[in-house]
């Protein structure tokens, strides 16, 4: 047997057995005990009730029951909280009417092998017939299994000579949260006593729950009214969500959900609809109608918005189009995306009104004005190279060398680190042109340099290669 604890544990449990004629053999366990939790009990206590017919009432009335919780478990509780279901005819007194069934115990924890307890009032009217209650509560925790226990009230009869009367409600007795409604009892009596607890002939009513008054005349005779029930809707508080993301870009839209279930939505910018499609920055916030004819507001998003990077300006040199810094470039060739072209730079092979598109460190976009290409620079008939580009670069370790020669040459290209190590080599027959794919990700990422050779020209490459998947 393991008593209980708050904490997991494990015992070794080890059996020898013992031999005339072999030596002890031993067999063990390990037995994992699991920490106990929290664990409710919980008990129920009310007084006996009496009719006082000499006074036409019950003694006591309003009654208390007590409820008591236990803890048998090895861990302290969370907080703790009672909840009281109550028949037909009895009602909630005192400071807990009228509808405040639940309520928390003190102290906020209940710690191993202690108790707690709490007590609501509760009250019935004057009635001809013996009534017996069954009244269950239950305890809860969030740390523990939920506990309910329940108890037996008799309320005995009072056949008091008394009369009936009904009570006047103000107004519709179903209504919105915040709103309220007057019930009047007939003037002219000695005294009243609401269910409330209040004594007055009328009484102001903010909160679901049954509600009667009981009067007395002159005579001393005693009158109950009719029970009315009180209805209060909650008003409904939606909460938006946000799809899309904030701070965003300018081009960029944002969708304000405010919340399946509700009759009708009314956005502050406009709009009737469950969701709210944006791109301009503000403050924004819906006001909901439940089926029940409640209004209720919503929290507010403020939706911000990034800078725009400026329009990027290109520039050209012979034939080569640079354009600014940026995180990313994509060019474009007569309003088509150029396969590869995704540098600060780019070779021209072709006339035609180029642009490039570029995306800053926050992923916000910027395309440039038209650059219009009518003419290729005239190249050098003596210069043996016509084109030498790698790309991308930097790169994740896979590059393409593209070279164009002016007449057939014999070929050699390697790649060096920063120490001067030979990590790739290639040597090609005679040959103008080629293309061809360079992949270092197998190496580590770092600068690295591609050297070339054509017959008397040298020419050389830095490589950044930046790392990435291998």
């Amino acid at each position: 047997e393991a008593r209980p604890r708050s904490m997991d544990d494990t015992a070794t449990v080890c059996v020898t057995a013992m031999f005339s004629n072999h030596p002890p053999v031993s067999c063990c366990v390990d037995i994992f005990i699991p920490g106990v939790p929290a664990i409710l009990e919980c008990s129920l206590q009310a007084p006996t009730v009496y009719a006082n017919h000499a006074e036409g009432r019950y003694d006591p009335m309003p009654f208390p029951l007590t409820v008591t919780a236990f803890n048998r478990g090895g861990t302290a509780t969370q907080a703790v909280w009672g909840t009281v279901y109550l028949p037909r005819g009895l009602h909630l007194a005192g400071p807990d009417a009228p509808n405040r069934y639940s309520k928390s115990f003190p102290p906020a924890q209940i710690q191993p092998e202690a108790s707690a307890s709490l007590t609501w009032m509760l009250l019935q009217a004057p009635a001809d017939t013996a009534t017996v209650h069954r009244i269950p509560v239950t305890v809860r925790s969030a740390n523990a299994d939920s506990t309910q226990c329940e108890i037996e009230v008799t309320i005995p009869a009072l056949p008091n000579p008394r009369f009936p009367f009904v009570l006047q409600p103000g107004g519709a007795t179903d209504f919105c949260q915040g709103d309220s409604v007057r019930l009047d009892a007939p003037t002219g009596y000695v005294s009243y006593q609401w269910s409330t607890g209040d004594s007055t002939a009328s009484i102001t009513v903010r909160a679901s729950g049954d509600y009667f008054c009981t009067v007395r005349d002159s005579a001393g005779w005693l009158g109950v009214s009719d029970t009315v029930t009180v209805t209060v809707h909650p008003r409904p508080r939606p909460h938006l969500v946000l799809q899309g993301s904030v701070p965003k870009c300018p081009e960029d839209t944002v969708t304000l959900d405010a919340g399946a279930g509700y009759f009708s939505y009314r956005w502050n910018v406009g709009g009737t609809q469950r969701m709210l499609m944006t791109s301009d920055a503000g403050d924004y916030f819906c006001t909901v109608m439940d089926v029940n004819g409640c209004t209720g507001m919503s929290d507010t998003i403020t939706v911000t918005e990034l800078p725009s990077p400026a329009p990027p300006v290109i520039t050209r040199n012979v034939d080569t189009l640079r354009t600014v810094a940026a995180a990313t470039w994509q060019w474009y060739r007569n309003g088509q995306a150029i396969p590869g072209a995704i540098a600060d730079h780019h070779v021209l092979t072709q006339t035609g009104l180029y642009r490039v598109e570029i995306t800053d460190v926050n992923g916000c976009h910027a395309m440039s004005d038209p650059f219009d290409v009518q003419v290729l620079a005239l190249r050098d008939p003596a210069r043996l190279v016509d084109r030498f580009d790698v790309y991308p670069n930097p790169g994740d370790g896979h590059f393409t060398v593209d070279i164009a020669l002016r007449r057939t040459e014999p070929l050699r290209m390697e790649v060096v680190d920063a120490l001067g190590r030979v990590v790739y080599r290639v040597e090609k027959p005679a040959l103008r042109d080629l293309r061809m794919e360079i992949d270092l990700r197998a190496e580590a990422p770092g600068l690295y340099f591609l050297r070339v050779s054509a017959g008397t020209v040298r020419m050389s490459r830095k490589l950044l290669y930046r790392g990435g998947q291998r």
